[in-house]
């Protein structure tokens, strides 16, 4: 498994939200097995993403598909700061 770790702050988290639900990318068509959305607890306009993939390639693929998307979020001023990253799942163990 690897996952494709998001961040950015967003100007706001309900219209983030709205445009995350459209899926504008096809998360599922493009590998995307699963996905997790968190926020600090201290900061509402942060929000970190996990997308999930069987492969890197894929993970890959969609971070840069994602970051063609970001630039124009950015410009609009919707989020800002991303960033992504690929992390490979190493051990895993429920408790």
């Amino acid at each position: 498994m690897h996952t494709l770790q998001i961040e950015h702050s967003v100007e706001s988290y309900d219209i983030w939200k709205a445009t995350f639900d459209s899926d504008p990318l096809g998360r599922a068509r493009e590998g995307v097995i699963s996905y997790r959305i968190y926020q600090p607890l201290d900061d509402p306009k942060y929000v970190v993403v996990d997308l999930v993939f069987e492969d890197s390639i894929d993970a890959e693929a969609f971070r840069v598909m994602l970051r063609d998307q970001w630039k124009s979020a950015e410009q609009e001023g919707l989020i800002t700061e991303a960033r992504a990253r690929i992390l490979k799942q190493v051990e895993a163990q429920q408790l």
